[in-house]
């Protein structure tokens, strides 16, 4: 009898258990897909109800998906494939650009500067105190070539090319704005011995956007030193009643017009400035129609300092440099009176393209140091273009004598010193040239009577 109700039992259940297996058929797990996480809720941690009775097969539904995390719903096997959401651009990322290659250093024994400068003397103290110590600390061979210090020489260059010039100050002006010469950084400068950044230590205009300066010299009034009355100021020149005697003057209005304007008692610092205006020009004339019967004119720098020296004339208008020459290696009876000196300065700069222009701005560097530039003193009496030089000029390099007196930057002889300005002879100097010529021959007018009279 017990066999029996287990049996008819079983066929009681069997209805219910192939309802069941249809439900089971709906949501076949996916191959290899893991087991779904159920996440507990508060309400999970609960004690488990009761189980409630087996469903039926026509209330049956899937398990609640909220405890189960969610599943992609099945597309219906008559439905076109979605279509796929469209392809994005690829955005690369910014790449920087490669850096370029170091490069290679120089070999020492590679580098052969050529530094063209004026010859002579000055050439001469250049090469002992600037070239020679120079190669000797870098490594670098370094020679030297002469020109007449003009723009078209520095144009024409041969090859291989200059890798240093020295040029005065007009020129190295009018080669800066044409682009002949390389930029040259203040940086290069060395600060002075105490500190003191080169733009204080320099003369003014000492330092350029394409040039650095190297020495000062002068055209200043030279005297024979025989005369009774010794000159002692710049207005003296003009006045032949108290200092008799010839007048050597340079054939060229550069120089003898300052010197005319300086004699007329303008200061230093109104002279071009005069000298742009009819009035001050007609000023100038009128102060050297007053000495003209008396000059005696010079081509040649030399040949005035002869014209004094023979008695020829009693006193002139000389470069410092080979009056010095003429002093003491000529032994002549000369001497010089620096009141109103009219100096010039020469600059140090790199020709565009130089071959070697990092090793040029190194030498420029070195030669515009207080100690190199010192140095040139003891072989010609060109003044340093910075202060502090100045202050360690000793003895000259061969004989026992002290140079400082005889430098156009030696404090006391700057004392009523004019800078010579060739920019402004160079963008205004044409119609004086031509008026000075005029002037020369008796073609021009004297001008108006002088505003002082000695």
């Amino acid at each position: 009898m017990t066999s029996f109700r287990r049996h008819a039992l079983g066929f009681a259940l069997l209805p219910l258990l192939l309802a069941a297996a249809p439900l089971r058929a709906q949501n076949p797990p996916a191959e290899n897909e893991a087991p779904a996480v159920v996440r507990p809720t508060p309400e999970e941690a609960a004690p488990e109800p009761a189980p409630a009775p087996a469903p039926s097969a026509e209330s049956a539904s899937p398990p609640a998906q909220s405890a189960v995390e969610p599943v992609a719903p099945v597309a219906p096997p008559d439905a076109a494939p979605a279509a796929p959401p469209p392809a994005q651009p690829v955005v690369a990322e910014p790449v920087a650009p490669a850096a370029p290659p170091a490069p290679k250093p120089m070999d020492p024994k590679d580098v052969k500067l050529i530094i063209a400068s004026r010859g002579g003397a000055y050439l001469k103290s250049q090469e002992l105190a600037y070239f020679e110590p120079f190669a000797r600390r870098s490594g670098y061979a370094v020679s030297a070539t002469t020109f007449d210090g003009s723009l078209g020489a520095l144009v024409a260059q041969g090859s291989p090319g200059w890798d240093v010039v020295d040029l005065d100050q007009r020129e190295v002006m009018l080669a800066c704005e044409q682009g002949l010469l390389e930029p040259l950084d203040p940086s290069v400068v060395q600060r002075g011995p105490d500190g003191s950044a080169p733009a204080e230590d320099f003369l003014p205009g000492g330092i350029q956007p394409c040039s650095v300066a190297n020495v000062a010299w002068s055209a200043a009034i030279v005297y024979d030193k025989s005369l009774k009355a010794v000159p002692t100021k710049a207005e003296n020149f003009f006045d032949l009643k108290r200092y008799p005697g010839k007048r050597a003057l340079p054939r060229t209005p550069e120089h003898t017009l300052e010197l005319a304007l300086l004699g007329d008692g303008v200061a230093p610092a109104q002279v071009y400035a005069l000298l742009a205006t009819k009035e001050g020009q007609d000023r100038a004339f009128a102060k050297l129609t007053t000495i003209k019967s008396q000059i005696v004119w010079w081509d040649k720098s030399r040949d005035g300092l002869d014209k004094i020296a023979q008695k020829q004339a009693a006193m002139g208008l000389g470069f410092n440099g080979r009056a010095f020459i003429a002093m003491i290696k000529g032994r002549q009876p000369l001497a010089i009176l620096w009141d109103h000196q009219i100096y010039h300065l020469s600059y140090w700069a790199v020709p565009k393209g130089a071959r070697f222009a990092g090793p040029a701005r190194e030498f420029i560097g070195f030669a515009t140091g207080t100690g190199p530039m010192s140095e040139q003193t003891r072989w010609l009496p060109y003044g340093p273009a910075r202060l502090s030089a100045v202050r360690l000029v000793g003895k000259h390099g061969e004989i026992n004598l002290d140079m400082k007196p005889f430098l156009p930057t030696y404090q006391p002889n700057l004392q009523g010193a004019l800078a010579f300005d060739g920019t402004w002879w160079a963008t205004q100097g044409a119609a004086l040239k031509d008026r000075f010529a005029a002037w020369l021959e008796g073609r021009e007018p004297s001008g108006i009577e002088p505003p002082t009279s000695q």
